[in-house]
């Protein structure tokens, strides 16, 4: 028998045979058009071009955890194989998908762990390739896990800009007055996202003025001034309008920071459903 296996939902934009030892559940994206309603596995059933087009036509696409069912059929497979599962799953903050696992943890101590990980995709696959030397080898423990994540979310941040409010509007993450003020005045909002989950940072009028606002954040949030970058990524779809000039905002931001090697990442289905496809994210992860 196997040691230990890795599950992550499909925020971490992981597919199955991937990594070894790593399996992937997807969370569920439901739609309503004209009256009807139909459910959809993230990643296996719908992917980033069938949301981006759902949104942009005025479909109703919402988000839910991963079926209990499939949870349960997974964990029971893998018990049958490895001694102990980990679970990764959203911030409790950002997703009721940490609770649903929690409860099934309970339901199986001592062999399953759920350990929230991760605040964007690109985070959980940084986690899987800074953890797979020993997954691979099958060496790593429960508590080399924990006590990975617990230091990797202190250094870890998202910025995340969002030019369009629309769909943040029509899914109540920003009220809808001050979604309309902020679209009237053509805001650019700045949104923080980490364990204490998305929440509105601070608005600017110019997008030039988006790379000081965002350096505010990370100085405030993680004391980006006084570290070193360990690793940095940018996120945004290839869906995007492309009156939103996010090819300049990355120069930009190059240029402002001093970034050399930066990765590049796309937000998850999950995320994009409320977020829409116009979008840019600087995720980062200090020493």
């Amino acid at each position: 028998m196997e040691k230990l296996a890795i599950i992550v939902d499909s925020s971490s934009n992981i597919v199955n045979g991937q990594f070894k030892h790593v399996y992937m559940m997807p969370l569920i994206i439901t739609e309503t058009k004209d009256g009807n309603y139909k459910e959809y596995k993230d990643i296996v059933d719908i992917n980033l071009n069938d949301i981006s087009n759902k949104l942009l036509n005025g479909d109703v696409l919402k988000t839910s955890q991963s079926s209990l069912g499939d949870n349960v059929k997974l964990i029971e497979d893998l018990l049958q194989k490895y001694e102990k599962v980990v679970v990764f799953t959203l911030n409790k903050k950002l997703s009721n998908n940490f609770e649903n696992w929690n409860l099934l943890a309970s339901e199986y101590e001592g062999r399953v762990f759920n350990i929230a990980n991760s605040m964007m995709a690109e985070y959980q696959i940084w986690t899987i390739q800074d953890l797979y030397p020993k997954l691979l080898d099958q060496t790593l423990t429960v508590e080399e896990i924990e006590e990975y994540m617990i230091e990797a979310n202190k250094k870890r941040l998202v910025a995340l800009i969002v030019p369009d409010l629309k769909f943040l509007i029509r899914g109540g993450r920003i009220k809808k007055i001050a979604g309309a003020v902020a679209t009237l005045l053509n805001f650019k909002i700045v949104i923080s996202l980490d364990t204490d989950g998305l929440n509105f940072y601070g608005k600017v009028i110019k997008t030039s003025q988006l790379p000081g606002k965002i350096k505010e954040l990370f100085d405030e949030k993680i004391d980006f001034e006084h570290k070193k970058v360990k690793r940095v990524c940018f996120a945004s779809s290839e869906f995007h309008d492309k009156k939103y000039d996010f090819e300049g905002l990355k120069e930009d931001l190059m240029k402002y920071f001093g970034f050399k090697d930066v990765g590049k990442a796309t937000m998850p289905g999950v995320v994009m459903v409320h977020t829409g496809p116009n979008y840019f994210a600087v995720g980062i992860e200090i020493e």
